[in-house]
């Protein structure tokens, strides 16, 4: 597993480069708006943590929309004064998730949204949803700018980082038909599951440049 052979601190600072380099491949403004979006899962907690810690040496301002069966991340950004929203949604996929957020976020059109995807749930989206036909969660991605701080960081590092948010669970990841391909490949070849996330996100970088694609998720 990722992180396994680190020491505490070497880790943190492993995963904290990771972070930090994911969010600026979204091309971060001065000043910017970001908006961090959870789902109440263990994931978006760790998703808070990281990125305000990432992110308190610059000018920037975080908000929280959380959209999920239950307020998870409400105790924290209180403690850390951050906003927050918390709107109740049922979702099965991480389609669905992605689906669910967009009647919440019409108003942050200039924020740069987080989403609290780790490397193994990037590699179920992929390989249980969208490779399989399932395109429309990448309408979220052709309508913001959209970022993925975890997408090189995995379960296993985040827990333990984070050993007390593991209780919140893998919601999504546990409910996904690629979930056994996705943990045999993170065990078995590590590469895989970058590879994959390197072939969703350069895949969702295509479509989302093709004024066809982009039309007809218009009709969705």
């Amino acid at each position: 597993m990722y992180g396994a052979a680190l020491c505490q601190g070497c880790l943190k600072r492993s995963v904290v480069g990771r972070v930090l380099r994911w969010l600026r491949m979204a091309s971060p403004h001065p000043r910017d708006s970001i908006l961090l979006v959870g789902r109440s899962d263990a994931q978006s907690l760790a998703a808070l943590e990281l990125v305000t810690s990432v992110e308190k040496g610059y000018d920037v301002t975080i908000r929280v929309i959380e959209v999920g069966a239950r307020p998870v991340l409400q105790g924290r950004c209180t403690t850390l004064k951050l906003d927050y929203e918390f709107y109740e949604a049922n979702y099965e996929t991480y389609t669905g998730f992605r689906l669910s957020v967009l009647p919440h976020i019409s108003g942050y059109k200039d924020a740069l949204v987080v989403l609290p995807d780790t490397v193994e749930d990037l590699a179920a989206y992929a390989l249980g949803e969208v490779f399989l036909g399932d395109r429309r969660g990448i309408k979220l991605d052709t309508q913001y700018r959209v970022a993925y701080p975890l997408g090189a960081v995995s379960f296993s590092e985040l827990f333990q980082l984070f050993p007390s948010a593991a209780r919140e669970g893998r919601i999504l990841f546990e409910r996904s038909r690629a979930r056994e391909v996705v943990e045999w490949a993170l065990l078995s070849s590590p590469t895989l599951c970058n590879a994959t996330v390197s072939a969703l996100l350069g895949l969702t970088k295509v479509l989302n440049g093709s004024k066809i694609f982009k039309s007809a998720l218009r009709q969705v």
